[in-house]
């Protein structure tokens, strides 16, 4: 079993401040959901809503505190939001292996909401980034009823123009991971795939995540295969709205067309965020939020 406090300090968001926990300028509140498998650490806004509350699903090697600015600007517009550690992230606790697949995520995703006295008895307004979108499109389908929308940033498992882009495959077939560097050239590698604008980072910032990513690297290696090989089945037609965001300059995922999201996800709606890569709630939460906020309004 793999704890995820022993989880390597390469996670990227804990060594992104400025993009990250920095950006956090509203209240947030820290709690922990015990369920049977393990526990789930979130952060969640302050404020109560009318609306249906918002939760926010990280991707890859991701955790909560990428959201942080996002879910102050949407708390600005007077939603409530929250953001977990999937099972087996960030700082969640005693998830075995098993849950790294996206069906066992879905199913903590649910006991988890069911522990959430926010989220227990009402449908939420679901989002996801990456691996958290298959995840989020998952549980969009196996609860509708629990979904009163769904958003999917970037999302895994967008077929015929959604998948990875001709530099990231170029890398995988020459046996080299750019979302597990193992330099310090690798790193800054992975920081231009997943934003538009890398920030600056100290040479010992980037020598602190290549040594988590080694320390680690059977760990790392081994969810990345039991992911990346699992089957998304992002591309169905949902029963409750859908908003999909892709960032114009995504350089991980290839940016789909509007006819290929349209085929993926019938009756969905299709939006590209300027100024944005695969992370476009570390480059441009202020329009992220803006773009979400106006789909939920209008829904």
């Amino acid at each position: 079993m793999f704890k995820a406090k022993h989880f390597p300090v390469a996670c990227l968001f804990a060594l992104l401040p400025a993009l990250a926990g920095a950006q956090a300028v509203c209240a947030l509140q820290t709690g922990q959901a015990v369920l049977p498998r393990g526990t789930i650490v979130y952060h969640q806004t302050a404020q109560t809503s009318s609306a249906a509350p918002i939760v926010l699903l990280h991707g890859l090697f991701a955790s909560k505190e990428q959201w942080h600015g996002l879910m102050c600007e949407l708390a600005g517009q007077g939603f409530q939001v929250i953001a977990p550690d999937l099972a087996g992230y960030g700082e969640s606790l005693g998830f075995s292996g098993a849950n790294y697949r996206l069906a066992a995520q879905t199913e903590r995703l649910r006991e988890f909401l069911q522990t959430m006295p926010e989220t227990a008895h009402r449908p939420v307004a679901l989002a996801g980034n990456s691996m958290g979108g298959a995840i989020a499109s998952r549980y969009a389908r196996r609860y509708p009823a629990a979904v009163a929308s769904l958003a999917l940033f970037a999302p895994l498992g967008i077929t015929n123009g959604g998948g990875w882009s001709a530099e990231v495959k170029t890398a995988l077939r020459a046996g080299k991971n750019p979302m597990i560097p193992l330099s310090i050239a690798e790193f800054e590698y992975e920081l231009a795939l997943l934003l538009a604008r890398p920030p600056t980072l100290s040479r010992a910032d980037k020598a602190l995540a290549v040594i988590g990513y080694q320390t680690a690297l059977p760990h790392y290696r081994k969810v990345w295969r039991t992911v990346t090989r699992d089957d998304p089945q992002t591309c169905q037609r949902h029963t409750v709205p859908t908003l999909v965001i892709w960032g114009e300059q995504d350089r991980l995922l290839a940016v789909p067309t509007p006819k290929a999201v349209a085929t993926c996800l019938p009756d969905s709606q299709f939006q590209l965020l300027p100024d944005s890569g695969h992370l476009p709630q570390l480059d441009h939460p202020a329009g992220l939020a803006a773009a979400y906020g106006d789909f939920l309004r209008a829904k």
